[in-house]
């Protein structure tokens, strides 16, 4: 962000575009994609600020909004944030549930106390190389909740949002599936 905004300062035709977390059946190794794998592995035992709103967007309707942006004149030096909307944790591991049958965690932990844990859980994935389930960066991120605002994309670009919960239900459903496929979970 900062060096695109070097880049408008000196003039150049650039537009910032800023998507909220972003889920899609083809992203599995980060943010959503990534909780959704651990959670259907059974890597998640507890959840952390499960009132938690945070901002999510379509994979697609990033593309969508690249290619509008690119078809727009007037949107050189501008920002624009992708966002189909936000939703509490909580909610977001209901959609979890329903979409794989199993359980949700029960437990829910205090910011301090996960934070503990997840100092211990970065030292491992340290040695082991592997990318640490929960994060003390991700647990900072959680104090404040994430409500993005897109309408400027909505009224400048003309961008339509699919609805939130159908279309991660939907991208989670296909996860799911592939998961499975590739033996990476167990079919319930």
């Amino acid at each position: 962000h900062q060096e695109a905004r070097k880049l408008q300062d000196q003039g150049l035709p650039v537009s910032i575009i800023i998507p909220a977390t972003v889920y899609s059946a083809r992203v599995t190794d980060s943010g959503l994609g990534f909780q959704f794998r651990k959670f259907c592995q059974r890597k998640i035992p507890f959840l952390v600020r499960s009132q938690y709103i945070n901002s999510y967007v379509d994979l697609e309707d990033i593309a969508t909004g690249i290619i509008l942006v690119s078809q727009q004149r007037n949107a050189i030096g501008e920002e624009y944030i992708f966002c189909n909307g936000f939703m509490p944790t909580g909610e977001v591991f209901d959609l979890f549930e329903e979409v794989t049958g199993l359980p949700k965690p029960k437990r829910e932990l205090s910011l301090s106390m996960a934070s503990k844990i997840a100092f211990i859980n970065e030292l491992i994935a340290r040695i082991t190389g592997n990318i640490p389930v929960i994060s003390r960066e991700l647990l900072a991120n959680m104090k404040n909740d994430c409500r993005l605002n897109n309408q400027k994309s909505i009224k400048e670009l003309g961008m339509k949002y699919k609805p939130l919960r159908e279309s991660m239900r939907h991208e989670l459903t296909q996860q799911y599936e592939e998961l499975i496929k590739r033996g990476l979970v167990k079919s319930p």
